[in-house]
C-alpha cells in the first residue's frame, strides 16, 4: 500500500470516528417567537455542510494529478485533506437530509392534530403540549417551545423578524408552522382551518420535491449514458468512415 493511499483510508476511517458537529438544538426558542424576548444571536434551523460540495473534489482531483506527476508528499497531503474535508460533508448532508424527510412526514400530521385537538375544545397552549408529546422530533421540540410561550402568556410572531438583505433562500418548514400559527393568532383567523391548510400546503410542497428529485436523476443519468456510447459511437461509426475515406483520398492522389 502507498503512503498516499495510506493517509486517505486513515483520514476516511478518522472522520468516520470522530463525532460529526451537533447541530443548534431545536428546543431552544426561536428569538421571534416571543414578544418580550430581545433577538438572540443565531437562528436554529437546517444544520449546514462544514465545506462546500465542491470543495472535496476539487481536492481530490489536484490529489490525483499530483499522484500522476510523481509527486507522492503533495498527494499524500491533499489526499488526507479531501478525505477530511468529505467525509464530515457527507455526514452533515446525510443529517440535512434525514431532518428533512423527518419533517416531510411529521409537519403535516402535526399540523392536522393541531385542527383536531383545536375542534375538540383544547386551548392551543393545551393542543400545543399534547401534539409535542405525540410526535415529537424537530416538530415536537418547536410545538414544545410554542406550547411554552402561550402557557406563559406571551405572543407568538407572524415569522422571523426583520428583512433579510439579498436574495430569498428557503424557508425552514419548522418557520413556516410558527409563522402560520402567530399569523393566526393575532389576526383571529380560524386556528384549525388555517392548520389544515399548512398541511396540505406541505404535502403538495412534498409532493414537488419529489416530483423534482425523480427528473433531476433523470437528467443526471444523461452525463453517464453519454460518456459509455459516445466514445464507442465515434469508434465504431465514425472513425471507419473517416478512415476509409482518407484512404480514397489518398489512394487517388498517389
Amino acid at each position: 500500500m502507498t503512503p498516499a493511499v495510506a493517509a486517505v483510508l486513515l483520514a476516511a476511517v478518522a472522520g468516520l470516528v470522530l463525532p460529526a458537529p451537533r447541530a443548534l438544538s431545536l428546543r431552544r426558542l426561536h428569538p421571534a417567537v416571543s414578544a418580550d424576548r430581545p433577538p438572540a444571536a443565531g437562528t436554529p434551523g437546517r444544520p449546514r455542510s462544514p465545506a462546500p460540495r465542491w470543495l472535496p473534489r476539487a481536492v481530490a482531483v489536484a490529489a490525483g494529478i499530483a499522484l500522476l506527476t510523481s509527486h507522492a508528499a503533495v498527494a499524500t497531503l491533499l489526499g488526507a485533506l479531501a478525505a477530511a474535508l468529505g467525509v464530515p460533508a457527507a455526514r452533515a448532508r446525510r443529517s440535512v437530509e434525514r431532518r428533512d424527510a423527518r419533517l416531510a412526514t411529521d409537519l403535516p400530521r402535526a399540523a392536522d392534530l393541531l385542527a383536531a385537538c383545536l375542534d375538540a375544545g383544547a386551548a392551543p397552549a393545551q393542543a400545543l403540549a399534547v401534539v409535542a408529546r405525540a410526535v415529537r422530533g424537530p416538530v415536537g421540540a418547536r410545538l414544545a417551545d410554542l406550547s411554552a410561550v402561550l402557557a406563559a402568556g406571551g405572543e407568538l410572531s407572524a415569522g422571523p423578524g426583520g428583512p433579510v438583505p439579498g436574495p430569498p433562500g428557503p424557508v425552514d418548514p419548522l418557520e413556516r408552522l410558527t409563522g402560520a400559527l402567530g399569523r393566526a393568532l393575532g389576526t383571529g383567523a380560524p386556528l384549525a382551518t388555517v392548520l389544515r391548510g399548512l398541511a396540505a400546503d406541505e404535502r403538495r410542497r412534498h409532493g414537488w420535491a419529489a416530483t423534482e428529485r425523480a427528473r433531476a436523476a433523470g437528467v443526471r443519468a444523461v452525463g453517464p449514458l453519454a460518456l459509455c456510447f459516445l466514445p464507442a459511437f465515434v469508434l465504431v461509426g465514425v472513425v471507419p468512415v473517416v478512415a476509409g475515406v482518407a484512404g480514397s483520398v489518398l489512394g487517388a492522389v498517389r
